[in-house]
């Protein structure tokens, strides 16, 4: 690559590297509250607590799924 080539590289990934910069503040602002955006939280919130009781449940019964098998091939 010759030098002319690589300087103008470095300028359009420069110019590409302001323009990332200049769009981040206006990206990571929080978006707005919107009507439903609680009972959405609160809905979410209690899919994830569903989630971490069956979660909970499923590995209770792995663990004695397991100590049956463990115990059937004791005998």
């Amino acid at each position: 690559m010759s030098d002319d080539t690589l300087l103008l590289a470095i300028g359009r990934l420069e110019r590409a590297v302001h323009r990332l910069e200049e769009r981040l503040p206006a990206a990571l602002a929080p978006a707005p509250a919107r009507p439903g955006d609680q009972a959405l939280h609160e809905r979410y919130e209690r899919l994830e607590e569903r989630h971490r009781a069956l979660r909970e449940r499923t590995s209770s019964a792995v663990e004695r799924l397991t100590r049956l098998l463990d115990a059937a091939k004791a005998d």
